[in-house]
């Protein structure tokens, strides 16, 4: 149950991180998906559809600013707001 209707998608190359914050987040009400690299991001964002992504500052195999312009036009980058944590 999603009480909040909201899907994140945590970004994190560190396993333990991503599981506690990915956690935590189930645990507020959130639909929670996650990867461990950027690349991995990109691939389940444009099947998760997340409407906010919590990223690492440098995620494993993508830069930061790299994530954006990357994501596919009409899905991730239109509609998905990023925090910077």
């Amino acid at each position: 149950m999603n009480p909040t209707g909201a899907r994140l998608l945590v970004v994190e190359d560190e396993p333990n991180i991503r599981e506690l914050l990915a956690t935590s987040l189930r645990y507020a009400g959130f639909d929670v998906a996650t990867a461990a690299s950027g690349s991995e991001a990109l691939r389940v964002a444009g099947d998760h559809h997340p409407d906010l992504c919590v990223l690492d500052v440098t995620p494993e195999g993508l830069k930061l600013v790299e994530l954006a312009p990357d994501a596919p036009e009409d899905d991730v980058r239109e509609k998905t707001e990023s925090a910077l944590i």
